[in-house]
């Protein structure tokens, strides 16, 4: 797919947690693994469970995101640079919090167990609305 101008429509899908959290407002962004949506474009939210769409909103802002992933103690650990520039253990957490898990760990976990690491690495885009 390659875009000619203009805004674009994305249909973007969430899990039942995440779903809910976007469904009532208090999830503001999301991570893709993709590097297309441009602020501007809009934004169907949709239930991964049901196919429904339950909003519709403009993308406010984009900037990219490298999220890195090792084992140490047998424990994942994870860390960031968003925008190109590291972000702290604490940044981190604020932005896993904010696309609806508790932690950077329980979203490393979660990326991890859907196999979106390539070479330890998670290339995408932090999509803010």
């Amino acid at each position: 797919m390659k875009r000619v101008g203009g805004q674009v429509t994305w249909l973007c899908e969430f899990d039942g947690p995440r779903a809910d959290l976007a469904a009532c407002g208090n999830k503001r962004s999301t991570l893709r693994r993709c590097h297309i949506v441009e602020a501007g474009d809009t934004l169907r939210l949709a239930s991964a469970d049901t196919g429904a769409v339950f909003a519709e909103v403009t993308v406010k802002s984009v900037r990219p995101i490298t999220i890195g992933i090792s084992e140490r103690d047998g424990r994942l650990m994870g860390w960031a640079e968003l925008g190109g520039k590291p972000i702290s253990a604490v940044e981190f957490d604020a932005l896993a919090i904010a696309d609806g898990f508790c932690c950077g760990a329980e979203l490393v976990r979660y990326l991890d167990a859907l196999g979106k690491f390539f070479a330890g690495l998670y290339d995408g885009q932090l999509i803010e609305w």
